[in-house]
């Protein structure tokens, strides 16, 4: 990507067709949509549309940098592009999702909406969501290990975001049991974490109970 200038609407409608065609989706995205009047971004899986407010994003990530300085105008830039990209990596993430729905992204989906019905989703919810946990940390480590240069200012910027993300809900249980723990689905979720994700990256990804060992490793990660 070219940092020194700012990503347009037309490049990034470019980066969202290839990477449908890169993950190979092109049989779950009917239609694409970047324009003001929808929300800022969302994967519509019974529809297969993918619907972008490219305005609302480009306004989003202006006050994520106001937040921050910069050594450079082409520093900016690179922080900018990567965090508009970032949005797209994350949808692209749910219709993978979507793609191999396993057990737990069901499950995660009939919990979400029961929370949204009873107002009880917040940020915190959201968090520890199998769903959007997947989707927050295969994101950003797109961004970290292909879209950002190594060894900037900016790709650390994003490896603390990650890093965050990772040991989110691992103080006192860990992420599913946190999400699940009022849900009818509780033991379901609990019984596929514990029998179908065994590798660390996995576990990690949606939210599962560590080993001792595990839990070790990512609360000594830092950049």
């Amino acid at each position: 990507y070219d940092y020194r200038k700012l990503i347009s609407e037309n490049e990034f409608k470019a980066i969202i067709i290839k990477e449908i065609y890169f993950n190979n989706l092109v049989s779950y995205v009917n239609e694409i949509k970047v324009s003001d009047r929808v929300p800022f971004a969302r994967y519509y899986c019974d529809r297969k549309k993918l619907c972008f407010n490219f305005d609302a994003i480009l306004h989003n990530t202006l006050i994520k940098a106001s937040k921050h300085s910069f050594n450079s105008k082409k520093e900016k830039i690179m922080y900018l592009n990567c965090n508009i990209i970032s949005v797209i990596f994350h949808e692209i993430a749910h219709v993978c999702q979507k793609k191999e729905e396993n057990p737990l992204i069901i499950l995660s989906e009939q919990t979400e909406s029961e929370l949204k019905i009873h107002n009880l989703y917040d940020v915190n919810l959201y968090l520890v969501n199998p769903i959007e946990r997947q989707a927050n940390i295969l994101s950003l480590s797109k961004i970290v290990c292909d879209t950002c240069p190594k060894n900037t200012h900016i790709n650390d910027v994003f490896k603390k975001q990650l890093i965050k993300i990772i040991k989110y809900g691992y103080d006192e249980t860990f992420p599913i049991y946190s999400f699940f723990k009022d849900s009818n689905n509780f033991e379901a979720a609990l019984y596929f974490s514990s029998s179908s994700l065994c590798e660390l990256d996995e576990k990690l990804e949606y939210g599962s109970e560590l080993t001792y060992d595990e839990y070790k490793k990512i609360k000594e990660l830092k950049l």
